[in-house]
């Protein structure tokens, strides 16, 4: 198992003209062979495309118990170029989605 955080952005202008921006984090945990290529490929700032569920867990804090939710992964897109020569990722900027390497796993 691996998990790692993805954050989405959103931009939009309000009526004054100006431009406001939202930022969404997310916990995501993949599983099995997923988990070992997302280690070997993803890194701080990655752009990625993820597919899965929405679990919601509950765990134990000092302070008390907590709720999160989090996507359980099962396709993983890179949309990235490649970085230190992989020949993983497409070297192409640009690249459609449908010429992107796709890495399936099974959920656990």
């Amino acid at each position: 198992m691996s998990s790692f955080t993805l954050a989405t952005s959103e931009n939009w202008k309000v009526d004054d003209g100006e431009r406001e921006q939202r930022t969404e984090w997310f916990n995501v945990v993949v599983w099995n062979r997923l988990a070992e290529v997302c280690k070997t490929y993803l890194c701080k700032g990655s752009r990625v495309s993820v597919e899965g569920r929405l679990q919601s867990r509950r765990y134990e804090t000092e302070n008390g118990s907590q709720k999160t939710l989090e996507v359980v992964a099962n396709v993983v897109k890179l949309l990235d170029s490649a970085k230190n020569g992989s020949s993983a990722v497409p070297k192409k900027s640009g690249a459609a989605l449908d010429e992107l390497p796709v890495f399936e796993g099974d959920c656990a």
